[in-house]
């Protein structure tokens, strides 16, 4: 860095970064002058750790007719350069400094980043450069990268998600860079390239000097420096980059990745956990450019609702679902992918065709009710919220999720285009809920087990698939569904935040002991024998956010593998009683936590501070009321669902990765007691809904109740939330 004046010579400045007010640090976007380079700085004295990451605007659609090539760069591009030959060199400078780094290949994107102690940023920024200038792509590291490649392919074989992602290749236009494999094999990297007599070190190197060019690049550099000295260094290192005028390769595409005499398609497939799905997915018109108006939001909003009258809470009340994941699947220049899952029981399973006409049906009554501008607002009113209080992320993925931005929007809008949303329109709305019909819609359907035999082995990824065609009569019925009553728009939410102010720290209050230079204990403020109360303003970052954290401490969990399972199926019902209200809270932006552990119940939340003490009040009442273990039919359905899933998860403890077993193990061992996967299954098989009720009545009988209210809360708040907790705790016991 030194005492460098501004260089204004050899980078052009671009307008200003549009940062949250919140937001301290000093940022500057520029270009290099020699070859264009798209640069990020990010100036911030008080961090403890430097970064960087640069995006390449290729990946796996670039790979041609080596699947994985790309992948297979990333790797290389560590394996020493030019300048830093040692394979090494790199790595151990991080390690030495205390740093790490890694990097990703995506479809149309490879992300390359790092993190180090912030006086080493300037020799990491160095050795980190010459990926892009001069890989040497040495012979002697290609085995052993090809191994690693081959590697991380093994361990995904047994991933789900990979194999999904390569079953979805089935109903995509053969001639589209998606229908390729694209993670790599030694097979595919090593064994059929030398069988063509295919160099790979001249492909590599080909492959790097056709797609490794600074107008596909851009850069986000980290650190304690003043923007000055860091433009000055991102000079010195980076302009050495060539720029090849190359062509991304989305805009060398000349077809559809989705084509109509393809589809509808289903696509069934055996996992390998016990998990079922039933998912529809669609091909949309491309709203790569909506970057501000985000209408797929909107819809996966309201697919994704759990709320009163939600598609989740129909399929949920029929016994079908466990829960649903609805967003955007893929989001291209030229086309997007949308996407509904539902995690399905057995039952659901079953009833998969009613499942899906379901989500035809929904999406029926979104186009019947038309845009609703208020669902907009929302949206955008609490986004906008989040904008203005906007905290610091951790800088390695702060860099990361900067670079890839660059060829979305103008650099400067890299960070507020992901939180400030456009103005409504209704329009384009329409366009995209026109789409949602079983045209060019594929149907994805995972289970262990189905009526007919999946005779088809996945490339790659072994498993069992099938490809069908949707049959007619299915098409029609889905085209024209059956109006289902109970499905609605949402509610207005009634967590959101309408009071941003800051509440001033409390007077009288004695000054409380410091730990370390930037932490303090809270104030002990309250202990009756029941309820302990840990109390600590905090107004350093200046937002009006908060934290509570109750833990009911019983000894009764401990008593037995059964207590511990009761303990976890009481959290699991009572999660599913707060489905409703948990998903508005957490549409506001309050995130809430209930978890069982050696100690008891431990329920937290934080976010927004004016709603929190409501959330907890509606949180305690459930976890109280009689009707949340009542054995109503619907009760008893939920029950043996979760009972089931949790079983289900025991079992699948099996397919833990190595070490995630010596870690149970490791607790058997040393800590008592501590129950065996094995004892827990054998301790939940008998458990009865009643069982459960009984398990709660004791807890509650000899509950404690530890209490911490931290942020922007003072102590008439914190009042009102201790008696909360006396009255729906410690009230006297109806009778009996």
């Amino acid at each position: 860095g030194g005492a460098a004046g501004p260089p204004r010579a050899m980078a052009t400045r671009l307008e200003d970064v549009v940062v949250s007010p919140n937001d301290k640090r000093d940022y500057r976007a520029l270009t290099l002058e020699r070859n264009g380079l798209r640069v990020m700085l990010v100036s911030d004295p008080d961090t403890d750790k430097s970064a960087a990451s640069m995006c390449v605007y290729t990946g796996s659609w670039s790979d041609g007719a080596i699947p994985g090539l790309a992948h297979f760069c990333e790797h290389m591009c560590f394996m020493g350069t030019a300048k830093y030959p040692d394979v090494n060199e790199y790595s151990a400078y991080l390690n030495a400094h205390g740093g790490m780094s890694n990097a990703f290949t995506t479809d149309v994107n490879t992300n390359y980043f790092f993190d180090v102690s912030p006086d080493h940023l300037l020799g990491a920024l160095d050795r980190f450069a010459q990926f892009f200038i001069s890989p040497l792509f040495d012979d002697a590291s290609t085995d052993k990268e090809i191994q690693a490649v081959d590697s991380e392919h093994s361990k995904n074989k047994q991933n789900d998600v990979w194999r999904e992602m390569e079953l979805l290749r089935k109903a995509v236009n053969p001639k589209h860079p998606m229908s390729r494999f694209s993670t790599g094999t030694a097979e595919t990297l090593r064994t059929e390239p030398e069988s063509r007599g295919i160099n790979m070190r001249e492909t590599l190197l080909k492959f790097h000097a056709k797609y490794y060019s600074s107008n596909l690049m851009s850069l986000v550099v980290y650190g304690r420096e003043p923007c000055d000295a860091l433009e000055a260094t991102v000079i010195e290192y980076f302009s050495a980059i060539e720029d090849r005028g190359a062509t991304d390769i989305e805009a060398e595409i000349e077809v559809a990745p989705f084509i109509e005499e393809m589809l509808p398609k289903a696509l069934y497939q055996i996992p390998v956990t016990e998990a079922r799905k039933v998912s529809a997915l669609w091909s949309l018109p491309s709203v790569w450019r909506e970057v501000y108006k985000k209408p797929l939001q909107y819809y996966s909003h309201l697919f994704g609702h759990e709320g009163a009258g939600s598609l989740l809470s129909y399929l949920k009340k029929k016994g079908w679902a466990n829960g649903i994941v609805a967003g955007t699947y893929q989001n291209h220049v030229d086309y997007a992918v949308f996407v509904v899952e539902v995690e399905c029981t057995p039952e659901g399973m079953a009833a998969r065709d009613d499942i899906l006409e379901s989500i035809f049906s929904y999406a029926e009554m979104l186009r019947k009710a038309g845009p609703q501008e208020w669902i907009h607002e929302e949206t955008k009113k609490l986004k906008h919220a989040e904008f203005e209080f906007l905290q610091k992320s951790e800088p390695m993925h702060y860099v990361m999720n900067l670079s890839s931005k660059a060829f979305r929007v103008p650099f400067p809008e890299a960070i507020k285009c992901d939180w400030l949303v456009g103005d409504f329109d209704a329009a384009l709305l329409e366009r995209l809920g026109a789409c949602l019909t079983p045209d060019k819609f594929v149907a994805f359907i995972s289970s262990p087990e189905f009526e007919f035999e999946l005779t088809d082995e996945l490339p790659y990824y072994g498993g069992l698939y099938q490809v069908r065609d949707v049959d007619a009569a299915l098409r029609s019925r889905w085209a024209a569904p059956a109006v289902i009553p109970e499905l609605r728009l949402p509610d207005l939410n009634p967590f959101l935040t309408d009071d941003f102010s800051l509440v001033p720290p409390p007077v009288g209050l004695p000054a409380i002991k410091k730990v370390h230079p930037n932490a303090n204990v809270p104030h002990h403020v309250h202990d009756d024998g029941l309820i302990d109360v840990f109390y600590k303003h905090a107004d350093t970052f200046k937002v009006p956010k908060g934290s509570i954290n109750l833990r009911l401490r019983s000894h009764v969990v401990l008593s037995s593998p059964a207590a511990q399972m009761s303990a976890d199926l009481l959290v699991e019902m009572l999660k599913e009683a707060l489905i409703e209200i948990g998903y508005q809270a957490m549409c506001a932006n309050l995130s809430y936590e209930i978890t069982s552990g050696r100690s008891g119940v431990t329920i937290s939340m934080s976010g927004f501070s004016q709603k929190l003490p409501v959330l907890l009040n509606a949180v305690l009442e459930k976890l109280t009321a009689e009707e949340t273990l009542t054995a109503t039919e619907e009760n008893l359905n939920t029950f043996r669902r979760l009972k089931e899933s949790a079983i289900r998860d025991l079992k699948n403890t099996n397919f833990d990765q190595p070490y995630q077993f010596c870690f149970n193990e490791r607790n058997v061992a040393f800590i008592q007691p501590f129950w065996t996967y094995a004892q827990k299954l054998r301790g939940i098989e008998s458990l009865t809904l009643e069982d459960v009720a009984f398990f709660r009545r004791g807890l509650l009988r000899g509950v404690r109740a530890l209490l911490l209210v931290h942020g922007n809360f003072g102590l008439c708040h914190v009042n009102g939330i201790v008696g909360a907790v006396r009255e729906r705790i410690f009230a006297p016991a109806p009778a009996p």
